[in-house]
C-alpha cells in the first residue's frame, strides 16, 4: 500500500521482525526503508511517534501514512540523538552491511549480476545448471529469501515457460557495497 509505512523497534534483526509481521492479515510483505541501532529504542520511538502524529493511522498501531522519505527527513534529528556512533551507526535505504545470506544465495546474486543473465534473467533450471543445486525446491526457497529481502524480483513468464529471476536495482548496490561482485563486473556500474 503506497505511502503506508510501520515505524517501530524491535530488539531482533529487523528482517527477522518484517518476517513475523508478514502473515494472513498482511496483504504483502514489509520492505525494509530504513535501520538504526540506537540506544533506547523505546524512547525513540516515542519521540519519533509524537512528532508523526498527524500522519498516524490509529493510535493503538504503529503505522503512519506518508512518504517514507518524508517520515526519515522528519525524524532523523531524533535518530541521530539515539544513535550511539552518530551517522556511522545508520543504514539508510538499503544495506551497508550484508545480511547473513548462505553460499548458495551469494552465488546466486552474482549469477544474476553477470553478463547475459541480469538483462534477461534466469529460470531455476537455468540456475541449477550454472551452480550446483541438487534441489530445486531448496533453490526456490532461497531465492523467495532473497526477493522478501528485495534483492531479486520473480517474473512470471508466457504460459508454459518457467518463470525467470532477476536482479534489483537494490540487489545491485547491495552486491556492490559489499564487495561481492568481481572486478570486471563492478566496472560495469562505476
Amino acid at each position: 500500500m503506497p505511502n503506508l509505512i510501520k515505524i517501530g523497534f524491535s530488539k531482533k534483526n529487523p528482517l527477522h521482525r518484517l518476517d513475523e509481521l508478514y502473515s494472513t492479515g498482511v496483504p504483502e510483505p514489509f520492505m525494509p526503508i530504513a535501520s538504526f541501532n540506537v540506544k533506547n529504542p523505546e524512547v525513540c520511538e516515542k519521540e519519533i511517534h509524537a512528532l508523526l502524529k498527524e500522519y498516524r493511522i490509529n493510535n493503538q498501531r504503529e503505522f503512519f501514512r506518508l512518504e517514507p522519505s518524508k517520515a526519515l527527513k522528519l525524524s532523523i534529528d531524533i535518530i541521530l540523538e539515539f544513535i550511539p556512533d552518530g551517522i556511522d551507526g545508520a543504514v539508510i535505504e538499503g544495506y551497508t552491511k550484508a545480511p547473513s545470506f548462505d553460499e548458495d544465495q551469494t552465488f546466486a546474486l552474482r549469477l544474476l549480476i553477470e553478463k547475459p543473465f541480469k538483462s534477461r534473467g534466469l529460470s531455476i533450471e537455468a540456475m541449477r545448471k550454472n551452480g550446483h543445486w541438487a534441489n530445486a525446491l531448496e533453490l526456490e526457497y532461497k531465492l523467495l529469501e532473497l526477493e522478501r529481502e528485495g534483492l531479486i524480483k520473480k517474473f512470471k513468464q508466457k504460459r508454459r515457460q518457467p518463470s525467470i529471476w532477476k536482479i534489483t536495482s537494490i540487489g545491485i548496490k547491495f552486491m556492490l557495497d559489499n564487495d561481492l561482485v568481481h572486478d570486471s563486473v563492478r566496472e560495469q556500474y562505476d
